[in-house]
């Protein structure tokens, strides 16, 4: 790439003598972007090779997972996989309100006359596990103009999502990477604004509710903060949080109150003190350290972060004290999904710290 860069660089820079064959050049070079919305004619087969190799890499990853995972539940079952949401649908909280994967498991069962829970656990991984990667990355170098920053950044984003995927292997529990899935199409549908991308975002809202309905709930009330200072600019993702917040609410009201009203709780509700334990913290400090060392260089890294990116960061942020404070921390699944979203900002914020400022010379070459 820097060959070619500065061969074309060389051919076309302006001189008295070869004024003319510049002009003809840039302007050819001007046409080809316009035509192919901002891609020129010499970076689009390179931008196909980057697609294609991060999607064969994303591929292959979900692939290894759901061999995992569908290996981890034929130890924990004793060779017949029947998954723990299945066992204790509508018997006890908070597994017996999350009734969404059991009934699309059932359905499916009927529906293509399975035997075996275990392969359809691995197919449904692998479809949620490769379309959540498939759409964070496509969000990561979104609006990159440099392409040398965009495969860095490509490249910071296969590392970074090695640390969630650590924690996803054990004590897997099949609500993690569909609910990792809406929280990539939610990011997707509040960076749109079209009316159909509202109607996606409620409507896998309605269905991640039925799924884990405190994740949207928290999404909502992220997405307002986001937009609450200005609402006449802002006014569209502030109605959409609102939205999310109330069919996220009315879910979980319906399932807790009036479907299941008597369900006892497995576990301690409060797990504040319980997760104090220093072994705990300690995993605690773990799963999030790599992000928070890469947000310590937020300044020096001189990025502007998104709305997308803040919403990432205000998600996870309002999300780890419920997680500290009713969930367990060494169960670092629960907030695997968030981690996953963290995936989309970390690989910006270290790229703009280690790749120097583009000179103007280069500002010319680029995608969009």
């Amino acid at each position: 790439m820097r060959l070619l860069t500065a061969f074309c660089a060389k051919i076309c820079s302006p001189s008295p003598a070869k004024n003319l064959p510049a002009l003809f050049y840039r302007k050819a070079v001007s046409l080809t972007r316009n035509a192919n919305h901002g891609v020129s004619a010499i970076q689009r087969p390179y931008l196909k090779r980057e697609r294609l190799f991060a999607g064969t890499f994303l591929l292959f990853v979900s692939l290894i997972v759901a061999r995992l995972i569908r290996l981890g539940w034929m130890d924990l079952c004793g060779g017949v996989c029947v998954a723990r949401p299945v066992l204790l649908f509508g018997t006890v909280a908070p597994e017996g309100y999350r009734i969404g994967l059991p009934i699309l498991w059932y359905v499916l069962i009927r529906l293509l006359h399975l035997h075996n829970w275990s392969n359809l656990d691995a197919a449904i991984e692998v479809v949620c596990c490769f379309s959540t990667l498939l759409l964070l990355y496509n969000l990561t170098v979104k609006g990159l103009n440099d392409f040398k920053e965009r495969i860095a950044s490509l490249a910071m984003f296969l590392a970074f999502i090695q640390f969630p995927f650590a924690f996803i292997l054990f004590r897997q529990r099949v609500d993690t990477l569909p609910t990792s899935l809406f929280i990539a199409l939610a990011l997707l549908s509040v960076s749109r604004l079209e009316n159909r991308w509202t109607a996606l975002l409620l409507f896998i809202t309605f269905l991640q509710s039925f799924i884990r309905a405190d994740v949207p709930f928290i999404f909502g009330i992220a997405l307002v903060l986001i937009n609450v200072r200005d609402l006449r600019s802002h006014f569209a993702n502030l109605a959409r949080g609102l939205g999310v917040m109330l069919i996220a609410g009315c879910v979980q009201v319906y399932l807790q109150f009036v479907k299941f009203p008597h369900l006892p709780y497995s576990t301690k509700v409060v797990t504040f003190h319980e997760n104090l334990n220093s072994t705990h913290l300690i995993i605690f400090t773990l799963a999030l350290a790599p992000f928070i060392g890469v947000f310590l260089l937020l300044r020096p890294s001189r990025i502007d972060l998104r709305e997308i990116d803040r919403l990432a960061v205000l998600t996870s942020l309002l999300y780890l004290p419920i997680w500290f404070t009713v969930g367990v921390v060494t169960e670092v699944r629960i907030f695997v999904p968030f981690l996953l979203a963290l995936c989309v900002v970390a690989p910006r914020i270290s790229t703009g710290y280690l790749l120097p400022a583009p000179r103007a010379e280069e500002a010319s070459d680029n995608i969009p």
